[in-house]
């Protein structure tokens, strides 16, 4: 929920001073979150028990994913006092959640797009964001349509958790061992005014890298002995009673749909250990093999501008 990977964070943290105390910052915002997860995690399962009860049927077969907020709570909302108050207000948040997130989404990405080359800076940043919301919008179509909810099931399970946790993996393991655990807190140091304790340096070498791997290895473990499954229409089947039945029966996704998770999984994280190894080519291989990397030109040509400010500001008369 804090968004972890998305680079959310670090963008809007971007924007600070460098002499910000953004420990005390990302303390709070975590305590915060966390607060406010487990106020969700209480009410959506005193929601979802209390169905359970009421229809007395097993927990697991209560409506997930989507079909929680939009059938499972709905029904719940329903029931109290003064309910259509209650479900305008509850899917203000669940609009509100939306557009929120696709705030921090859009700006992690503009920031990323700000510091280098990619896009000319003769095109207005509102003109960017349009674009990209307008591609973003056509790509969720999709979503929406009759059979939207299978694509959904797909993104939900492979576009998130295993993309994520390899590019958290990749910014902790190259914060700590690439760049240098005593230099980052040294830079921690220069900004906060206080330098890290081991706790946290036996989290960031060591438990936090640990943990990733291990929560990865374990969720794919799950996946491949567990695969998603979609409800494939069959018409209705009548019961061994005479008693109508399910509609739909469990079963697995064909082949192009196992292709399109591997390109999800893949497409999100896979450009890291490929930009590692240009970036290191003319280390190991000369000079020749040196790229001109977009970001690099940009950060040259921002310090070549504030060394021009500077020199104008100590120049005689000025």
């Amino acid at each position: 929920s804090l968004s972890l990977g998305f680079g959310s964070c670090i963008a809007f943290a971007s924007y600070n001073p460098t002499k910000t105390d953004f420990y005390k910052q990302t303390i709070g915002i975590s305590i915060v979150n966390s607060l406010s997860s487990m106020l969700a995690g209480v009410t959506i399962f005193a929601i979802i028990g209390s169905s359970a009860v009421k229809n007395q049927i097993p927990i697991d077969e209560l409506s997930t994913g989507p079909g929680l907020a939009f059938i499972a709570v709905s029904e719940a909302i329903a029931t109290v006092p003064a309910a259509p108050l209650w479900s305008a207000m509850f899917f203000l948040m669940l609009f509100m959640l939306g557009i929120d997130s696709q705030f921090a989404g859009i700006e992690g990405m503009m920031t990323a797009l700000d510091d280098t080359t990619l896009v000319p800076k003769r095109i207005p940043r509102p003109a960017i964001i349009a674009g990209f919301c307008g591609i973003s919008f056509l790509l969720g179509i999709p979503f929406v349509m009759s059979n939207g909810l299978y694509i959904v099931d797909l993104f939900d399970n492979f576009s998130a958790n295993f993309p994520l946790m390899m590019v958290a993996f990749c910014e902790v393991t190259a914060v700590s061992w690439v760049y240098g655990i005593n230099r980052f807190c040294r830079d921690f140091e220069n900004m906060t005014g206080y330098y890290p304790n081991i706790v946290w340096r036996a989290l960031w070498l060591v438990i936090t890298p640990i943990s990733i791997l291990g929560i990865l290895f374990y969720t794919l473990i799950d996946q491949l002995s567990n695969p998603i499954k979609y409800e494939q229409f069959v018409g209705c089947m009548a019961t061994e009673d005479g008693m109508s039945g399910s509609w739909t029966v469990k079963a697995n996704y064909p082949a192009w749909g196992w292709g399109l998770a591997f390109i999800l999984v893949f497409s999100s994280f896979l450009f890291i250990p490929v930009m590692a190894v240009l970036a290191y080519l003319p280390k190991w291989f000369g000079p020749k093999y040196e790229v001109d990397w977009p970001l690099v030109l940009a950060q040259d040509e921002k310090r070549e501008r504030e060394g021009k400010d500077v020199e104008m500001r100590e120049a005689p008369g000025v």
